[in-house]
């Protein structure tokens, strides 16, 4: 099923991410890692989204298909603009962090309700009820998340000052939860074959963007987060998951004109 363009896709990818190691052993200067890394975070984030957007453009008029590609597409990017943003500031100041909030704020937290409301479109053009465990699933891991994410938030609540920060860490503890719990949601309505295999690429980038989301968590609560460390890859390597699975799905409707 992966063609040839899809293996280079995915060879580029796996070899850009893994640089990443190899860029702080080289001498490029105190903050090269972290400029390499927000660079291919970016590119990471702009190829999938053309290809989210590629797809939608080669669905017909009408198919909800056509939709939920066009959601993530545009989701995929605001994602990529904010981290542009995030980057053009760290570049311009010498390597320091944005304030925060900052305008890439405004790009991350974009995406996630727009990769939801991509999937409720998949989920109501599923024509399908979905299963009496997808619902105790995805209840248990929306519950559990929101629990692991509420926590920090209402602690920040009280500390911090600015009621921009509060709305922005209530979107960043809120839209992570639901995201992956409709990830999960759509997942349960999935059978075998080919048809399939976009959407379980498509899925497990999801949830690796979601492990990714809580590893900075993790580690910035504990100030063991730096920009340019391997805890970077799982976002580029995520969006990488979505780029193929637009890929394959553009494959098959190339597949089906023939």
């Amino acid at each position: 099923m992966l063609n040839a363009s899809m293996m280079r896709y995915i060879v580029i990818w796996i070899l850009a991410s893994g640089l990443l190691f190899a860029v702080p052993l080289l001498p490029l200067g105190d903050h090269a890692a972290a400029y390499y890394s927000n660079l291919i975070q970016i590119l990471s984030a702009i190829a999938a989204a053309v290809l989210c957007l590629r797809t939608w453009q080669a669905l017909e008029s009408g198919d909800p298909m056509r939709l939920v590609w066009g959601l993530m597409g545009i989701g995929v990017l605001s994602w990529g603009i904010g981290q542009i943003f995030y980057t053009g500031y760290v570049l311009t100041q010498g390597g320091e962090d944005p304030p925060y909030p900052w305008f890439s704020d405004i790009g991350f937290l974009l995406m996630p309700p727009l990769i939801i409301a991509a999937l409720g479109v998949f989920i109501r053009s599923m024509q399908v009820r979905p299963p009496v465990w997808g619902l105790v699933v995805t209840f248990l891991v929306l519950l559990g998340t929101l629990a692991l994410s509420l926590g920090p938030f209402l602690e920040s609540w009280r500390e911090e000052e600015s009621l921009a920060a509060v709305w922005v860490n209530g979107g960043y503890a809120l839209f992570d939860p639901v995201l992956l719990a409709t990830t999960v949601l759509s997942a349960s309505l999935l059978s075998g074959g080919l048809l399939a295999l976009p959407w379980w690429l498509c899925f497990g980038g999801l949830l690796l963007y979601y492990l990714s989301n809580r590893l900075f968590d993790l580690l910035s609560a504990q100030d063991l987060y730096t920009s340019g460390s391997w805890a970077d890859l799982g976002w580029p390597l995520a969006f990488t998951l979505i780029g193929l699975a637009a890929m394959v799905t553009y494959h098959i409707l190339a597949l089906e004109e023939d």
